[in-house]
């Protein structure tokens, strides 16, 4: 049996750089494009980094640094912070020519009757190399939607990656969230937020 996470690991704003893998799929085969992240929270600011040894594909139409949605047609990486309270969830994602998008839920997969405008402030960034990729995003925490509460000790979280493009995706989620279709929005299945070892 796998020995699946119990808590998703986050930095704080100086410790050294630690990046965490995600070693299989979501039907538990070993990847070979070994995508890892890294989640810091600083002072004011939450960031997500994400990396994979694979050559990038972004998505069609998308250009660096905007607002972009349906990146999850292509490579992206995608954190996922809920509020236990509500339900009420945020799901932002990366891409490898560092375009972002973010999102607000009440539920699984219906979005918040609200305007889901780009989170003001939002600091995207990508490199697209031969055969790997490194993005990332920066938002302030004043930006963060209100209904989310989100406190480090209380909100839970996931990170997941969408790696090339159908028919051939390939989906993996830290988060251990079953083998059925693949499916990311499971806020209970979710993990409480870690501090990782330096």
């Amino acid at each position: 049996m796998p020995n699946h996470p119990k808590s998703l690991p986050f930095q704080l704003e100086g410790d050294p750089p630690k990046f965490h893998a995600i070693r299989r799929d979501w039907f538990g085969t070993t990847l070979g494009a070994t995508p890892s992240f890294r989640v810091v929270v600083g002072a004011e600011t939450l960031s997500l980094f994400a990396t994979a040894s694979k050559s990038p594909t972004s998505t069609p139409g998308s250009a660096p640094g905007t607002f972009y949605e349906g990146l999850w047609e292509n490579d992206v990486a995608e954190l996922f912070l809920v509020n236990p309270d509500t339900g009420c969830y945020l799901e932002l994602h990366t891409a490898p020519n560092g375009t972002w998008w973010s999102c607000l839920f009440d539920e699984p997969r219906v979005r918040a009757e609200v305007c889901n405008e780009p989170l003001p402030g939002a600091v995207p960034a990508g490199v697209e190399g031969v055969n790997s990729w490194q993005a990332s995003v920066t938002v302030p925490l004043a930006s963060l939607p209100a209904a989310l509460a989100f406190d480090p000790a209380r909100t839970r979280a996931n990170v997941c990656f969408c790696l090339g493009s159908e028919p051939q995706q390939v989906y993996a989620s830290y988060a251990f969230l079953g083998t059925g279709k693949p499916n990311f929005h499971q806020p209970d299945l979710w993990l409480p937020l870690r501090r990782a070892r330096r």
